[in-house]
Formats: C-alpha cells, sequence, structure tokens
C-alpha cells in the first residue's frame, strides 16, 4: 500500500509544476475542432495563442477561423454548427461546387447579426495570431469556442493556449466557482461522520463486526476523496494544472466502491444485511451521510446518496 500513496503525493506533486496543457493539432483534417466551453463573468478575460500555424494546402480556397458562442449551454452551439454544418453538406451534394463554409450558413450569419456569436478569422499566411478579450456586462454566459477548418482538402498543423479568466483571477467556470469550498466543506462532514462513527465502535455496549470496521474505512476513503477533490478545483481556480489530484481522485473513488462492494458481501456474510430482506428489526439506527457525485458540468451541481447502519443490540 505505501508504493500507491508514494504514487499518489508524487502524481500530485508533479501536476503542480506542469504549465497548463496546450492543444497541439497535426495534421488535422476535421472542419471543426471544439476547444471547449467556459462561463464567463463581467471582467472576465479571453485569451487565444496560436502557434506554429500550418497547412498542407495554402492555396486551398476558405478560411480559417474560431467560432465563439454565447449562450446558457452547451448544447445550443453544438445544434446550430452541426444544423449548419449539415446544410453546407447539402450545398455542396446539390450545386457540385467548392464545399460551402459552415460560417456562410444563414444561421451562424443570423447569430452574427444578433450578437450571440463571435467570428474570428485566422490569417493563413502567419505562423503566430494572438487574440484578447474583455468581458462586458452584457457578454455574461456560457462561453463556446470551436476551431472552423473551412479550406477543404487542407489539413491544419497548430499549437493553441487558451486562457480563460474570471475576475480574482478566477480560472474555474462561473459555475464552478463555488466547488472548492463545497468539496471542502463534504470532506469536513465526512471527518465528523468518521470521528462519530469511531467513538460509536469503542462504545462497550455496542457489539462490533468486521463490517463495522470496514464502514469506518470507507468513510475516511470518502472523505479524503473528497478532500483530493477540493484540493484539485483549488489549484484549478488559481490556474495550476491538477491532473495529479485528478488522478488521485479516481484512485479513491474506485477504492470508495470496492469498499462499499466489500461492505456489503461482510454484512450479509455476518448476517447484518438480512433486515434489507426481511421484518421486523429491532433495535437499528440509520444514519444518513451525503456523498456527492459531481457531474461535469459548467453548473457545478452534486447529487447525495449514500448511508449505514450500525445495529445496537
Amino acid at each position: 500500500m505505501k508504493w500507491i500513496y508514494l504514487a499518489i503525493v508524487l502524481t500530485s506533486v508533479l501536476s503542480l509544476v506542469q504549465a497548463r496543457p496546450e492543444l497541439v493539432l497535426e495534421n488535422d483534417s476535421r472542419n471543426l475542432i471544439t476547444i471547449g466551453s467556459f462561463g464567463f463573468l463581467a471582467g472576465g478575460k479571453l485569451t487565444l495563442e496560436l502557434s506554429h500555424l500550418s497547412l498542407s494546402d495554402r492555396l486551398a480556397q476558405g478560411i480559417l477561423a474560431f467560432y465563439i458562442h454565447r449562450s446558457s449551454t452547451v448544447d445550443s452551439a453544438y445544434q446550430d454548427l452541426e444544423t449548419a454544418d449539415e446544410g453546407s453538406e447539402d450545398d455542396e451534394a446539390n450545386d457540385g461546387d467548392v464545399p460551402t463554409c459552415v460560417l456562410d450558413h444563414e444561421i451562424i450569419r443570423n447569430e452574427v447579426q444578433d450578437g450571440t456569436c463571435t467570428i474570428l478569422t485566422v490569417p493563413d499566411n502567419q505562423t503566430v495570431w494572438t487574440y484578447e478579450h474583455i468581458v462586458a456586462a452584457d457578454e455574461e454566459a456560457l462561453w463556446t469556442i470551436v476551431f472552423v477548418n473551412c479550406k477543404h482538402g487542407s489539413d491544419v498543423t497548430l499549437t493553441l493556449k487558451t486562457t480563460e479568466l474570471n475576475p480574482g483571477p478566477n480560472h474555474l467556470s462561473a459555475g464552478d466557482s463555488p466547488l472548492p469550498k463545497v468539496y471542502g466543506s463534504v470532506a469536513a462532514a465526512y471527518v465528523v461522520a468518521a470521528c462519530i462513527w469511531g467513538w460509536a465502535l469503542t462504545r462497550p455496549d455496542t457489539k462490533i463486526f468486521w463490517s463495522h470496521r470496514l464502514m469506518l474505512l470507507l468513510v475516511i476513503l470518502v472523505g479524503i476523496n473528497k478532500a483530493l477533490q477540493a484540493l484539485k478545483y483549488h489549484y484549478m481556480k488559481i490556474g495550476v494544472d491538477a491532473e495529479g489530484y485528478t488522478i488521485s481522485v479516481y484512485i479513491f473513488a474506485f477504492s470508495d466502491r470496492v469498499g462499499m462492494d466489500v461492505h456489503q458481501a461482510f454484512s450479509f456474510r455476518q448476517g447484518q444485511a438480512r433486515h434489507l430482506c426481511c421484518d421486523p428489526i429491532t433495535g437499528l439506527q440509520v444514519a444518513f451521510v451525503p456523498k456527492c457525485d459531481h457531474r461535469i458540468t459548467n453548473t457545478g451541481y452534486n447529487s447525495c446518496s449514500f448511508f449505514f447502519t450500525l445495529d445496537h443490540r
């Protein structure tokens, strides 16, 4: 077990010295390349730094551009692009001429006129290109950035560094900003629960089974998992790559799942789970403890569903 924890510590430390990862494309033939989504607040800043730009065929007709869509959901941006892309393919099939760029579709043109999207054309005769924008009060929304290659038949090679900042500075999306405190609070709650559970196991009038000790270990593992998640989002908030903490979170999440399965097996083997199958039950105390399962969304909502039992006889 020692080498496992040593590996966790090493990956966590190494993640602190790595720079924020860049997007590197080599001879990519895709027309639409999703960069990512980020919830901006007023005063936020978006920076796009493009370098090492090259094309397999610079004489190909069309443009290179960034499509930036502002909305309340990610799906709306992708739906508009997919609809426009399908329309472009239909135009190509009907006309038989040079394929129409997805950015020329009526849906995209209407978005530009309405101010819900921005098209940033990238000069194809330059290898380095930079864009900076300060978010205004009326531009607060979920920004979705997509790289569009309308040079049909030409593969693109580039390196892109994207920096997204909210006031603070805060590198987390608007919906994810409370997550460090949320996970920190949940971790603290599990520490308290572990203390109460440990105290209950030491009471002289309590009959102890192995499943009870396993449950204490499980609560401790979940608490460590939530503490690592709090650290991960804290370092993401200040702009440090938290990949090492992400790996640690997955390891402890797996441990939680294995621990739950082992606990259930011990409970049924020792007869402590009979109350799940038969009645009546006497002297059963059930304590509910929230176990937050964070969905990877821009709202950062969590769902809670976890319980453990202690049978006093």
